[in-house]
């Protein structure tokens, strides 16, 4: 009898410490869950940070990217009209309705058989530093903007000196990239950015690669294949209009959007007979 009572409670006791033991791996395998799951969600919230804060600089300076372009569309290819312009005086008997404005020579020569020479030779080039020129300074206050941002909302914020700006012309939009250190930190976590991008779409570049066309063949054969061009570009649309003065005015139109440029053209042009 005594010996049935002790494997009794021998057994019993081998199956409590087999419960303890079970139950301790069930805790340490919680707590593993738990550091996992928390791990994860910080990672989250980090990374949500970073792309919340790229995305309210990216926002500030298409604002600025986007009235640049505006102006070199209304301007054909600055921001400022230049100081060599066709001057618009009278529409009467055109075959449109220009408006009185100044029209910018991107080709012009005062001499008569002469080409005409660009005003801006590399076009893509100018509009790019047309466009940094006018958002560079914006730049700053958009960071000014993204730090008060991120004040509000608890973060130290730590800013590092601007070390580039590059604006970059392509199809379908102007990329913008800046080089600068922001160090953001909140409850003992803390985040590095060093560079800030941003794309605006805009049909500039197509409508300037056209423009290019044009000037090389007015500066090469004295006139250019604009309807050959439009075949080679379909979603554009170009007008020529020569004026009474020998000018030529080309509108160049992104049928899309219908951005457009004007643009004067003085070359080529014979002496009158004495």
């Amino acid at each position: 009898m005594d010996v049935k009572i002790k494997g009794i409670f021998s057994n019993s006791k081998k199956g409590q410490i087999t419960v303890f033991i079970i139950l301790a791996i069930l805790l340490v395998a919680a707590i593993l869950l738990l550091y996992m799951l928390y791990q994860n969600q910080l990672q989250g919230k980090t990374g949500n940070t970073k792309k919340n804060t790229h995305g309210i600089f990216e926002e500030c300076i298409n604002d600025y990217v986007g009235e640049a372009t505006e102006l070199i569309f209304e301007n054909s290819g600055y921001t400022e009209l230049p100081a060599l312009t066709y001057s618009v005086t009278n529409v009467k008997g055109y075959y449109k309705q220009f408006e009185l404005k100044d029209i910018p020579y991107l080709c012009y020569t005062t001499s008569n058989y002469a080409r005409c020479v660009p005003q801006a030779p590399l076009l893509i080039n100018n509009l790019e530093k047309e466009i940094k020129e006018y958002i560079e300074p914006k730049a700053e206050f958009c960071f000014e903007m993204l730090s008060n941002d991120l004040k509000d909302r608890a973060y130290d914020v730590r800013l590092g000196k601007t070390e580039l700006l590059k604006v970059n012309l392509r199809v379908n939009g102007v990329e913008t990239s800046v080089k600068k250190e922001l160090i953001q930190a909140k409850s003992g976590q803390e985040e590095r950015i060093e560079e800030f991008n941003a794309v605006y779409r805009t049909p500039l570049y197509d409508v300037a690669k056209v423009a290019e066309k044009i000037i090389y063949e007015e500066t090469t054969f004295c006139n250019s294949d604009y309807v050959e061009i439009m075949r080679g570009n379909t979603g554009i649309e170009i007008e020529k209009f020569q004026t009474g003065d020998d000018v030529k005015i080309y509108t160049v139109r992104d049928k899309l959007t219908k951005k457009e440029w004007e643009f004067a053209v003085r070359g080529c042009i014979l002496g009158t007979p004495s």
